[in-house]
């Protein structure tokens, strides 16, 4: 079956950018002392331990909230109809139990179940299904051809899936509540990243007739998805600024404090960068 011109250029910016290496660091401004939140302990410690939640715990309420207040795209005309809804469904603990295995065929829509069952998933037999560390696991040895076509939509939801597991209610919500508006910010600023990545990538200069040439390559698809649906988290790291000084600025009645908002980035982009799905590496300026 052929793709079109759009479908090809889309999987095609979604394969990019894992070559490139140099000027990967990329600075959040650090104003405060505070206790690090790239270390194991920082989701576990302080009032914020605890779990496991449902990933979907908050998430119309939220959702309801954000919207209202024009934060988040007018385009969705639900909760239920959010791209992350749809994927964190998918890690229910009724889905993904933390007990003992239920007879059920596996679900081929989880992340890193496609690559590892595809023989089996041909004649889809009744199999085990597979409990959250299982599946912990076979995330984790997710091929890196893989792992780089998986979508931003894809990615949050499983960052959404480890915090829940580890975190109070509270605390989770804070987080959802974080990453719905720092997807907002990506698929804002997600095209422009991906062309000044790529203009380093081919070593030209960022400056703005070099940009604006990337961006046109990308014009077929960029009018009809969301960055977030067809990307994946390559170049979230390098929004954290724009995150924190700018969309956050705007909207100061969002539910996020601004320290709170720096420690949830750093916790994020040091995840994105461990676990794989960027060669990108926050840095703090003290």
């Amino acid at each position: 079956m052929s793709m079109s011109v759009a479908e090809q250029q889309s999987r095609d910016i979604k394969r990019r950018s894992r070559n490139e290496q140099t000027g990967r660091d990329f600075k959040c401004q650090n104003e405060y002392s505070r206790a690090d939140p790239t270390t194991e302990i920082y989701l576990k410690s302080e009032g914020r331990g605890g779990g496991p939640n449902e990933p979907l715990l908050g998430f119309e309420e939220i959702f309801l909230d954000l919207q209202q207040r024009q934060f988040i795209s007018q385009q969705i005309p639900s909760a239920k109809d959010h791209p992350l809804h749809e994927i964190l469904a998918k890690y229910s603990q009724s889905l993904t139990p933390g007990g003992d295995l239920e007879e059920q065929v596996i679900d081929d829509s989880i992340p890193g179940q496609n690559e590892n069952t595809a023989q089996i998933q041909e004649s889809k037999p009744i199999i085990k299904k597979q409990n959250f560390k299982q599946i912990s696991i076979h995330i984790a040895q997710m091929s890196e051809e893989w792992r780089v076509m998986l979508s931003s939509d894809e990615i949050f939801g499983l960052y959404l899936r480890d915090v829940a597991s580890k975190t109070n209610q509270l605390f989770y919500k804070n987080m959802l509540r974080f990453i719905m508006l720092y997807r907002e910010c990506l698929n804002e600023n997600g095209w422009q990243k991906l062309a000044e990545s790529q203009c380093r990538e081919a070593k030209q200069t960022l400056e703005e007739r070099n940009i604006t040439a990337r961006m046109a390559t990308f014009k077929d698809v960029m009018y009809i998805h969301e960055f977030c649906s067809i990307n994946n988290s390559e170049v979230a790291p390098e929004i954290c600024n724009e995150f924190v000084t700018t969309f956050l600025e705007m909207r100061k009645d969002c539910g996020l404090e601004k320290l709170e908002a720096i420690d949830y980035t750093r916790n994020f982009c040091h995840w994105l960068f461990i676990n794989g799905h960027t060669c990108s590496k926050l840095s703090m300026i003290t």
